[in-house]
């Protein structure tokens, strides 16, 4: 996997700038902003897979990326809801404790919601560091197939993790280091994080192409989703 050329490959394309910025002024429509940054992201992914020596997408087709956007908006909300489920019962046992305490007594209800939530907390962050290697196989079983039903085979996906753990660590990494690089825009002016998150969309299509490619290399799986491996 090539870290560096993840990060380097935007400012190849002759076209770059211009593709950076209509993603991120894209952003600033609700819902519908998001939604074509994923399909950005996953049609990057598929064209890195393929061998396109110009991977950075246009935004020509802006229906496609937002059906796309869908279908990868459904496999990050599916492969959540063990997080949703954590976080739905901490905050039932929360109003359910503060309501048996009363709010008479103040300083309890306080210490028994800090306990709570300091049970809960260290879980749901730990659920969350496991699933998110997963939800990235999952979008990479994606790409390859363009099948959502494929990305959705939860064991599977599970066993292609597994079977190349420390792939996906890596691309879970770079998956975290991307986030930092969407929130650095803030940092000169609010709006340039618009931009910043465009292009670490476009790192992180990079590198789940990349994974990608190697498996339809070393499995001949492109566009078979049997039993794909990720090496």
């Amino acid at each position: 996997m090539d870290i560096g050329r993840a990060f380097s490959f935007v400012t190849e394309d002759e076209s770059w700038i211009n593709k950076i910025l209509i993603g991120g002024l894209l952003l600033l429509i609700p819902l519908i902003g998001q939604l074509a940054l994923i399909g950005y992201m996953l049609e990057t992914a598929r064209n890195v897979a393929q061998g396109n020596p110009r991977p950075l997408p246009e935004w020509s087709n802006f229906g496609d990326k937002i059906i796309q956007g869908l279908y990868g908006l459904i496999i990050q909300l599916v492969y959540a809801l063990p997080i949703v489920i954590l976080s739905f019962i901490m905050a039932c046992v929360i109003i359910s404790a503060s309501a048996a305490v009363g709010g008479s007594n103040e300083d309890a209800a306080g210490a028994m919601v800090g306990f709570i939530v300091l049970c809960f907390v260290p879980l749901i962050l730990v659920s969350s560091m496991i699933i998110q290697p997963v939800l990235l196989a999952a979008l990479g079983r994606y790409v390859q197939t363009n099948n959502l039903g494929a990305a959705l085979q939860i064991g599977s996906v599970i066993g292609i993790v597994r079977s190349s753990l420390r792939t996906w660590v890596v691309v879970w990494l770079v998956y975290i280091l991307c986030g930092i690089i969407g929130s650095l825009g803030s940092i000169a002016f609010i709006i340039g994080a618009l931009f910043t998150t465009v292009y670490g969309q476009a790192v992180l299509g990079h590198v789940l192409g990349q994974v990608v490619a190697r498996s339809s290399e070393s499995s001949n799986l492109g566009s078979s989703y049997g039993s794909p491996t990720y090496q």
